[in-house]
């Protein structure tokens, strides 16, 4: 080791820091590498869980170029809750873990310091989950290859819902439905028609011109919650929202969907319920659904009912967890109510080859869990990612690693 001297008196030179080891962007291009090698499909049947054909999603340049980024928040909004709680958990773990070989190894901070460093990574954490939730972002969208498919959510809300985010408009609802490759979507606010009216008059003439958004509304049903679907204004279940759109009365008779989470063990035959979720986009609907899916498959035959796919989505996040694909002949050209009619009538048809429910493949395995298992978690995304994808995950790591040597060196 080389020395100098300071008056007069030998002084060490400090040793040079050692140079960074490649180890992050090694394992992410593993990971990337393996998941090419064992592929999962990232779109999936709901009810069979089998492969699809005809479809495919799709992502815009953006997207791509920082998929890295965007493919997290993706699989963090398809987590259920208790793998959120799992995930920050383990977050935590591996910092504390980090922090104390950094310590160990190293000059010893003081706990002041230690601690101002703690509360910057909660801090950074929260901000990440935050952002995801809120910030405007590319998504992957549903692209389907017959012309005669009309790809539909039948579940969804807007600042009208007392839940609903600030700020959501019908118009907001309808953009991020165009984003998601959606052609029309329900919007079931909780008991009220206030935020359809607006969006109905800026429906397009044709559906096949642009998003459609049609009226529904969210109640209850002996404790169940559903949508009631449809144009009209009639009393349904003893419950009709404020402000109903008269004009359209008695333009489709009212029929109900029943969202999950659902009563599964009550197989009485409930009248007018034309479809059952089977994907529902809330942390808690995820959940139900993966769990109790043969349960609710088992409910669409009971009820003669339809399985179908909602986002559930109020403002928050930029991911749809699933589509549902009716196939109705010559929909492009029908008015916004002849679509309606004809997806209620789609619903209430024994011909089931005419609905299919699309969902993406979940994080983990069904039934599984991040801390049982962590590895399928981490490696689950990877599989699913288009090569487009995987070169850019590849990329960037090694690009940040590229970088943070950069500024170790000059440091040094």
């Amino acid at each position: 080791m080389a020395s100098h001297t300071l008056g007069g008196t030998i002084v060490p030179a400090t040793p040079p820091r050692p140079a960074s080891r490649p180890a992050i962007p090694i394992l992410v291009s593993a990971a990337v590498i393996s998941g090419a090698l064992f592929p999962l499909a990232p779109i999936r049947d709901a009810a069979t869980l089998g492969r699809v054909s005809h479809v495919r999603l799709a992502r815009g340049l953006w997207y791509v170029f920082l998929s890295p980024v965007y493919d997290s928040w993706d699989t963090i909004t398809l987590l259920p809750p208790r793998e959120h709680v799992t995930l920050i958990a383990l977050t935590v773990f591996a910092y504390a873990v980090w922090r104390w070989r950094v310590t160990a190894t190293g000059t010893r901070r003081s706990a002041r310091r230690e601690l101002i460093r703690v509360a910057i990574a909660l801090g950074l954490l929260v901000a990440w989950y935050a952002t995801g939730a809120v910030a405007p972002r590319p998504m992957v969208s549903l692209e389907v290859d017959d012309p005669d498919e009309v790809i539909v959510d039948f579940h969804s809300h807007t600042e009208a819902s007392h839940d609903g985010r600030p700020g959501f408009s019908a118009e907001r609802n309808r953009e991020w439905h165009r984003a998601a490759g959606f052609d029309v979507a329900y919007i079931s606010d909780h008991g009220t028609y206030a935020a359809i009216r607006e969006a109905l008059l800026r429906n397009p003439v044709r559906a096949g011109e642009g998003t459609v958004l049609l009226p529904a509304f969210e109640t209850r049903l002996s404790g169940q919650h559903v949508n009631v679907l449809g144009f009209s204004a009639e009393e349904v279940y003893g419950r009709l929202p404020s402000g109903a759109l008269t004009s359209l009365a008695g333009s489709t008779p009212p029929a109900a969907m029943l969202t999950i989470p659902a009563v599964t063990e009550d197989a009485t035959t409930r009248p007018r319920i034309l479809a059952v979720e089977l994907i529902d986009g809330s942390p808690l609907g995820l959940e139900f659904g993966a769990k109790r899916r043969a349960d609710l498959l088992k409910l669409c035959v009971t009820l003669g009912a339809a399985p179908v796919a909602g986002s559930n989505n109020h403002g928050w996040g930029r991911t749809a967890p699933g589509w549902t694909i009716l196939r109705i002949p010559g929909w492009r050209n029908l008015t916004p109510v002849a679509l309606d009619q004809a997806i209620l009538a789609t619903l209430a048809s024994r011909q089931r080859g005419r609905i299919v429910v699309i969902e993406r493949a979940p994080p983990i395995p069904a039934g599984g869990s991040i801390h049982l298992a962590a590895a399928p978690f981490v490696w689950n995304p990877f599989r699913t990612l288009p090569i487009s994808d995987q070169l850019a995950w590849i990329a960037w790591g090694w690009f940040a690693w590229w970088i943070v040597r950069r500024v170790r060196r000059r440091r040094t």
